[in-house]
């Protein structure tokens, strides 16, 4: 069992009974996971076309770059699941959708931010060093290009790095495992990108 010492103090890996419980710890660790400069619309709504249909976990627009934000369509997974059967099929259901069906991700964006007044105040706070004067122009722009996808996991195996070497642009990737020392929980992780550093929050 993997374990970490932290002040000299040994905690052990509580992994996660199942995937609301992972996704509850990814939001509460978003800023450390996808970068201080990205903003997490937590929404579910069915996206894509016949059988590119699937379920986003939630979006996530990156602003690290103001001159180009990137949009992500986030899946949260715990590595119980098949890396073939499962994570990779939903993948590329939203590599599909994203292509196929961008007037929709569109629709589907632009409403669960306006209708989230915490997402709606992050993004507009976000807007001014950008080229976009309001939320509709920013999503605009965001879904005319490249839509990426990140998974969130608890544990990267080697099936799943050899699964994604199937996709010609494979799915950013970053970790998050929780630990326990008494009733003390703590995260080990491994975010988006290798700039994330010192992140208050």
């Amino acid at each position: 069992m993997a374990k970490i010492i932290i002040k000299n103090v040994e905690y052990s890996l509580f992994d996660f009974d199942n995937e609301a419980e992972f996704e509850k710890a990814v939001i509460e660790n978003q800023k450390h996971l996808f970068g201080k400069d990205s903003v997490y619309v937590d929404v579910k709504r069915l996206i894509g076309r016949g059988g590119h249909r699937g379920i986003p976990d939630a979006f996530l627009i990156d602003f690290y770059d103001t001159k180009k934000p990137q949009l992500y369509i986030v899946e949260n997974e715990i590595a119980t699941h098949d890396a073939y059967s499962n994570i990779t099929e939903q993948i590329a259901r939203f590599g599909a959708s994203a292509i196929s069906s961008a007037n929709q991700i569109r629709s589907v964006l632009i409403k669960a931010i306006n209708d989230d007044s915490v997402a709606k105040t992050a993004v507009e706070t976000y807007l001014p060093p950008t080229s976009f004067k309001t939320i509709t122009e920013l999503v605009l722009a965001l879904t005319e290009s490249d839509i990426k996808v990140v998974v969130a996991i608890n544990e990267i195996s080697s099936d799943l790095l050899l699964a994604f070497k199937i996709f010609k642009n494979p799915p950013d990737l970053v970790l998050l495992q929780r630990y326990i020392s008494g009733n003390d929980i703590s995260y080990y992780y491994e975010s988006m990108r290798d700039e994330i550093e010192d992140i208050q929050i």
